[in-house]
C-alpha cells in the first residue's frame, strides 16, 4: 500500500507541475498556442508524438464511423503494416501478405508455377521490362514480347519500384488466368494479354558459338541452378574447342548472392569476391574458391545489368581477369533480408550494402565498363542479330586482338 501511495503522490507532483508550466505558459502571452506547442512535443518511449498517435486513432475512428461501408479492423491493421514499410521510401523494402510472401519464395526456384518471363526495371523510365521469354512458356504462347514494359497485372497499376510485388501478382496456380498490360514501344501501341498460368522450368544460362575458337555464355538470371549450368556450358563449350569467351550479362535484373560467388569461382582466383556492411558496421565476406579460367573473356553488361550481375562485374574489374564492355550498370548495390512473420507474412528488408573486392560501393552509381559501347537500337538483346550488336561485335574484336 505504501507502494501505491508513493505513485499517487509522484502523479500528483507531476500534474501540478505540467498544470502549472501551462498557467505560466498561458499569462506569459502565450496562450493556446503555447498549450498546443506543449502538446505536441509530447513523445512516447519511441520518439513518437502524442499528437500522431491521436491523429492516427481519430482517423481510423473516422472510417470506422463514416466510411459508407462496414470497415474490417483487421484490414485496417494491414494497411498501416503495409504503410510502415512504404513510409522507409526505400523501394527495396517492403511488407508481403501471406499470398504475396509465398509467390516470392518461388522467385529463384528452377521451378515455378507462373507465366515464363524475366522482368527488370527499365531505368529510363522505371517500368518493369520483359528482359527474357522463355520458349514454349504461356507467355511466349500469348504474344507476350522481350522489351514489353508491364504496366498493369490484373488492371492493377506496377512500377519498378513494386517489382516483387508484381512479379507475386503474376504468378500463381497453374491452369489459372492472369491478365498483363504492357507498353510495346516497337509499335507505340498499349496492349492487354490473358495468359493461362502453368508450371515453368527456369533456364538461366544460354550458349552458342560465335567463332570456332570464341564461345557465348548468357547468364539470364541468378537462380537456384545457375552455377551448375554456367559449369556445365564451359564443359560443353570447351568441349567444341573454345579458347575465348564472352559472358553476356546484359539485363539480367540479379538473383541469389550464393549463386553469383559460385560462378566468380569458375572465373577468378582465390580471393574475395564481394563484402557487405550492415548499419552497426559488421562486415561480411564473400570469397571465391576457384583457380580462375585458363583463357582470355570479355563481360558484357548494360544499364538494365542489376544487383548479383553487377557483384560479378565489379570483381571482374577488379581484378582485371577480363574486360567489361558495354555501357553503365543500373547501380543497385543494397542487399535484402527476408523474414517470414508468424502468420505466413513476410517482410523484405535493405539491410546492408555492398562493395566490390577493392571496396567500392556501386549503389546508384553502377559499374563502368572498360570499353564503353552503346547499343544504337531499339531492339532488345535477344532479338539482335550478330551482325547488329555491336557490342558483340567489339567483344569478338578485342578478343582477337
Amino acid at each position: 500500500m505504501r507502494f501505491l501511495e508513493k505513485r499517487k503522490v509522484i502523479a500528483i507532483i507531476i500534474a501540478v507541475v505540467l498544470v502549472t508550466n501551462v498557467i505560466t505558459l498561458y499569462f506569459s502571452g502565450l496562450g493556446v498556442k503555447a498549450i498546443d506547442s506543449v502538446y505536441n512535443s509530447l513523445v512516447n518511449t519511441d520518439g513518437v508524438s502524442l499528437s500522431n498517435i491521436e491523429k492516427y486513432n481519430y482517423v481510423k475512428d473516422l472510417l470506422k464511423s463514416e466510411y459508407v461501408d462496414n470497415v474490417d479492423d483487421n484490414l485496417l491493421m494491414e494497411g498501416a503494416i503495409r504503410g510502415l514499410a512504404e513510409s522507409i521510401n526505400d523501394p527495396y523494402t517492403e511488407y508481403m501478405d501471406k499470398n504475396e510472401f509465398e509467390k516470392l519464395e518461388t522467385y529463384t526456384k528452377a521451378n515455378y508455377p507462373g507465366i515464363g518471363v524475366v522482368v527488370g526495371v527499365n531505368p529510363k523510365d522505371k517500368l518493369i521490362i520483359i528482359s527474357e521469354v522463355f520458349d514454349n512458356s504461356p507467355a511466349q504462347k500469348s504474344k507476350l514480347s522481350v522489351g514489353d514494359e508491364i504496366i498493369k497485372v490484373n488492371d492493377i497499376e506496377v512500377t519498378g519500384d513494386e517489382l516483387d510485388k508484381a512479379v507475386s501478382m503474376i504468378k500463381g496456380e497453374k491452369g489459372t488466368k492472369v491478365k498483363i498490360t504492357v507498353w510495346r514501344e516497337e509499335t507505340k501501341q498499349t496492349l492487354d494479354f490473358e495468359v493461362i498460368r502453368d508450371e515453368i522450368e527456369i533456364i538461366t544460362v544460354k550458349t552458342k558459338e560465335l567463332s570456332n575458337d570464341i564461345g557465348y555464355i548468357r547468364i539470364i538470371q541468378f537462380a537456384d541452378n545457375t552455377s551448375q549450368e554456367f559449369k556445365n556450358a564451359l564443359v560443353d563449350l570447351k568441349s567444341k574447342g573454345m579458347k575465348k569467351l564472352v559472358i553476356d550479362l546484359r539485363d539480367n535484373p540479379g538473383g541469389l548472392l550464393d549463386q553469383v560467388v559460385e560462378v566468380c569461382g569458375q572465373l577468378l582466383p582465390k580471393g574475395l569476391v564481394v563484402y557487405t556492411i550492415d548499419r552497426d558496421g559488421n562486415r561480411k565476406d564473400s570469397f571465391s574458391q576457384g583457380k580462375g579460367i585458363d583463357m582470355p573473356y570479355i563481360v558484357l553488361i548494360n544499364e538494365r545489368s542489376a544487383s548479383a550481375s553487377e557483384i560479378l562485374a565489379g570483381a571482374v574489374k577488379d581484378y582485371s581477369t577480363g574486360k567489361l564492355i558495354g555501357t553503365k550498370t543500373y547501380g543497385k548495390g543494397v542487399v535484402q533480408s527476408v523474414f517470414k512473420l508468424k502468420d505466413g507474412s513476410g517482410l523484405k528488408v535493405t539491410t546492408s550494402k555492398y562493395y566490390t573486392p577493392k571496396g567500392i560501393s556501386i549503389n546508384k552509381i553502377g559499374v563502368q565498363p572498360d570499353i564503353l559501347v552503346e547499343l544504337n537500337s531499339d531492339k532488345s538483346i535477344s532479338k539482335l542479330t550478330q551482325e547488329e550488336d555491336v557490342q558483340i561485335k567489339k567483344a569478338i574484336e578485342v578478343l582477337g586482338q
